[in-house]
């Protein structure tokens, strides 16, 4: 039994690139993966509010937090992560606070004492 032999195909522009750039894409997954490790051990639960996209090593960040607190601390610790060249920080902070905990007055600016 003879087998035919298999012609060469040419492999997309698109592809190719991506194939010369396995290292990176893998760099770029575990980049992705010791992030959402370090916003694991800082935010427990609320970490399923933040997303994270790495591309070339710049990640970017998006959802909501709690706290201005929080999101500091997430960005310190992304930056604290080898291989992280950027990083594009688009988290809201939200009061999840009942309304009426909430301080809505202005501190005490209108008393002047004469």
């Amino acid at each position: 039994m003879q087998v035919a032999p298999v012609a060469a195909r040419s492999v997309p522009d698109s592809f190719s690139d991506r194939v010369d750039n396995v290292e990176h894409v893998r760099s770029d997954l575990a980049i992705h993966a010791a992030v959402r490790s370090e916003l694991r051990r800082i935010l427990g639960g609320a970490t399923i509010r933040v997303h994270v996209i790495v591309l070339d090593g710049a990640v970017t960040l998006t959802g909501d937090l709690d706290t201005s607190d929080d999101r500091v601390a997430v960005a310190r610790a992304v930056w604290g992560v080898d291989g992280v060249r950027g990083l594009a920080d688009g988290i809201g902070v939200i009061d999840r606070r009942p309304r009426r905990e909430r301080s809505t007055s202005l501190p005490d600016a209108r008393r002047v004492e004469a």
